[in-house]
């Protein structure tokens, strides 16, 4: 089994299931197109559900009539395509240099370009903000130096959070690269980067304003 993988708890295999579906918005779609890049595990259930679904389509709907000369045109389609070149090594637009998976790394050049810079929010945490075209959400990548931590905090709607490198701990317990951490509304907690390694996360928030600063040093200090 990949190092990477954890079991998969129902949370988890739902956000799988909508995922094979096709009904995850496009943050969620980044942040579970990377799970499933990091974790064979996460790829056969994907994987799973996906023929599920296609074993369901092909009893549940009636067939539907093609024209006389379908075949004939993808066989002629196919016989015309050329020997294209090997494509060349991706090469990304940003100099974000964290371990990732390759498929963020596009999201990120495509989303963010040259322009993609960290931004200090805290003592010892960055984050860079990935844009997306969905209302009411937020995506990000956040960067916890190690032995420092993001101080007591709580959410007013769902996070999502995908552990990239390193590892954390909080109130539900200790996570590692490739854990996914899904936090429901109006939960709170501290969130302590491992000492040694630190902990790179990307982060997805149902709702831009989705973290309410409990500490009223962080309310100071938000202001400037």
């Amino acid at each position: 089994m990949n190092p990477v993988d954890s079991d998969i708890n129902d949370e988890c295999e739902m956000l799988l299931m909508d995922y094979a579906r096709g009904v995850l918005n496009e943050a969620q779609r980044v942040l579970v197109s990377s799970y499933i890049e990091m974790s064979e595990q996460a790829q056969q259930r994907a994987t799973l559900f996906e023929c599920l679904g296609g074993a369901v389509m092909e009893s549940c709907c009636e067939p539907v009539a093609m024209m006389e000369d379908s075949l004939q045109a993808v066989m002629e389609q196919l016989e015309n395509c050329k020997q294209e070149e090997a494509c060349a090594p991706y090469e990304p637009r940003h100099t974000i240099n964290i371990p990732m998976p390759q498929s963020l790394c596009m999201e990120i050049s495509v989303r963010c370009g040259p322009s993609a810079a960290w931004r200090r929010v805290w003592p010892g945490v960055q984050m860079l903000s990935i844009p997306v075209e969905v209302d009411g959400c937020a995506m990000f990548i956040t960067r916890i130096h190690p032995g420092a931590q993001i101080p007591r905090h709580r959410h007013e709607s769902r996070e999502v959070t995908l552990v990239l490198d390193g590892a954390f701990t909080d109130v539900s317990g200790a996570h590692k690269r490739g854990d996914i951490l899904i936090m429901d509304p109006g939960t709170a907690h501290v969130l302590q980067a491992d000492a040694k390694e630190g902990c790179v996360c990307l982060i997805v928030h149902e709702a831009r304003r989705g973290i309410i600063p409990l500490h009223w040093l962080v309310r100071v200090l938000g202001r400037f």
